[in-house]
């Protein structure tokens, strides 16, 4: 209790100090920088400058990695914790009054 209340008195101590002066004011920063130029999305990703070979399959190639995404989901989708080690853990559970 009394760490807690050391830690609390830091704290409101240190929320009632100034910030420090970093030799710049808020407007200053990025003043002479031009904005981007925005472009619309649309056709950006298929334009011939912007392809890549990740979007480049071939039919076979692209169906090898549609299987193997499957085997990963239905990998990812078996329950986390064996059935063994489930009813443990209730066991458990159940003898703490839970």
């Amino acid at each position: 209790m009394r760490n807690a209340i050391i830690v609390l008195g830091c704290l409101v101590i240190a929320g009632c100090t100034p910030p420090p002066d970093l030799g710049i004011e808020a407007g200053d920063a990025g003043s002479d920088v031009e904005f981007p130029k925005l472009i619309p999305l649309v056709g950006t990703v298929l334009t011939p400058s912007l392809t890549s070979d990740a979007l480049d399959f071939e039919p076979k190639t692209l169906a090898d990695r549609a299987a193997a995404l499957r085997a990963r989901a239905a990998i990812l989708r078996r329950p986390v914790v064996d059935e063994d080690t489930f009813q443990a853990m209730r066991a458990a559970l159940a003898r703490r009054g839970r």
